[in-house]
């Protein structure tokens, strides 16, 4: 595979340009369904699910990963590493291959993109934009994806969420801090989708489905990308080890003398 289409699946974006050019952009609004829980019961129960939350002071996830439009597909490995507080760490490699093909860390404030390919680097303070310019995932943070690869809801704002009871017995919480519908199992904190909303709230960014595995299949979450263009990634999620002790060496990364900075 050239290293051209390698930059392409590495930004999403440039991937699909040319389809969201010509077939525009559509963003389903956002409208929670179900009956919405009073306020103070909402708070009440939101404290609750934090409380009974799994601490994940760290994650290490392999995912095996198919990104996918009307006109194109390509398939990569993603390892993902993350550690309270802050830091977070994707490195994206070839199917069957061990070279890093594009590194993307967040630590201690900072976030930085390489791209191996064509030796630029690119930084931000806040991880979310380079997730969005280079990962192709609009409005995902460190939290968001963690949640999302784990199975369990991160630690909410509880002033800042509203419950929503629908008909199967699951809820609805939105968090309007972090702009995130989560639907979980009943009264448990094991989500079973997402959607992430634009800064407004109003329209969805990026729809999530968590499959749970089953028969030792491994765990299977599906992401249907709306903006900036219309596009669907699949990943297998072949590892996923909770808790794991992780040095803050694999976070402290210098891009080498040799790339160039990138706006």
């Amino acid at each position: 595979m050239k290293s051209s289409k390698f930059v392409r699946v590495f930004r999403a974006v440039s991937l699909f340009t040319a389809i969201s050019a010509t077939a525009g952009c559509f963003r389903p609004s956002f409208e929670p369904e179900g009956a919405v829980v009073p306020q103070s019961a909402s708070h009440q129960r939101c404290l609750e699910l934090n409380e009974a939350r799994k601490p994940i002071e760290s994650v290490r996830v392999l995912a095996d990963a198919t990104i996918s439009s009307v006109a194109e597909r390509a398939s990569f490995r993603y390892v993902v590493v993350s550690k309270e507080p802050s830091s977070f760490r994707v490195d994206v490699l070839p199917m069957n291959g061990a070279f890093t093909l594009g590194l993307l860390v967040s630590h201690d404030g900072r976030a930085i993109w390489l791209n191996s390919q064509e030796r630029t680097y690119a930084e931000d303070r806040d991880e979310r934009r380079l997730v969005a310019e280079y990962l192709g995932l609009r409005g995902v943070s460190r939290e968001t994806a963690v949640a999302l690869m784990t199975g369990i809801l991160p630690t909410l704002s509880c002033s800042d969420v509203t419950i929503y009871e629908v008909g199967s017995g699951d809820r609805i919480l939105v968090d309007q801090r972090a702009h995130v519908a989560w639907r979980v199992r009943g009264d448990t904190s094991e989500i079973v989708s997402a959607r992430v909303l634009d800064s407004e709230g109003e329209v969805v960014e990026m729809e999530a489905v968590v499959d749970d595995a089953h028969d030792e299949a491994p765990r299977a979450l599906s992401l249907e990308i709306f903006s900036p263009a219309r596009a669907r990634v699949d990943l297998e999620l072949t590892k996923v080890v909770v808790n794991p002790k992780l040095s803050d060496r694999l976070f402290e990364v210098t891009p080498p003398s040799a790339y160039r900075l990138v706006e």
